[in-house]
């Protein structure tokens, strides 16, 4: 399962220790079935189109033209999901009262909880992140992060 922050890395075009883990990640394509969730793919959208723009939700919103700009984020992250050969799992209504089975088994919340739902779901036990929220859990973190 790739998590939200490890597309976001992905795509911004800033030079931090994690783009090499991304690199090595990616270049495994061999050894992973990349698998995402529709809401990672939401969450990933929204803070792309907002970093790229360089404005607050509120501007954005109010300007149109710009707003419409920022639909090749979404082509990008279509064609890059493509290129991986990625598995888009959907979220659906019953992984949200699965949620609360998750918080009280690994205290996880909001989409961390919904991802880890759908993982338990389909049997799977690898995930790509950079934060350790699910370091309390059976999942193996298959990116190395300080």
């Amino acid at each position: 399962m790739v998590d939200t922050n490890v597309l976001i890395y992905t795509f911004l075009d800033i030079d931090m220790p994690q783009k090499q883990n991304i690199k090595e990640l990616f270049e495994a394509s061999n050894r992973f079935q990349y698998v995402t969730t529709t809401r990672i793919i939401d969450e990933v959208i929204f803070k792309l189109v907002i970093i790229s723009s360089g404005k607050k939700l509120k501007q954005l919103k109010k300007d149109r033209e710009l707003l419409e700009k920022q639909t090749s984020i979404i082509t990008m992250i279509k064609n890059f999901l493509k290129d991986f050969n990625f598995k888009v799992y959907e979220i659906k209504e019953k992984h949200y009262w699965k949620m609360i089975d998750i918080i009280k088994e690994y205290g996880l919340l909001g989409n961390d909880a919904l991802t880890m739902a759908i993982m338990k779901e389909n049997n799977l036990k690898y995930v790509a992140t950079f934060d350790n929220d699910f370091a309390d859990t059976y999942v193996e973190n298959v990116l190395i992060y300080e």
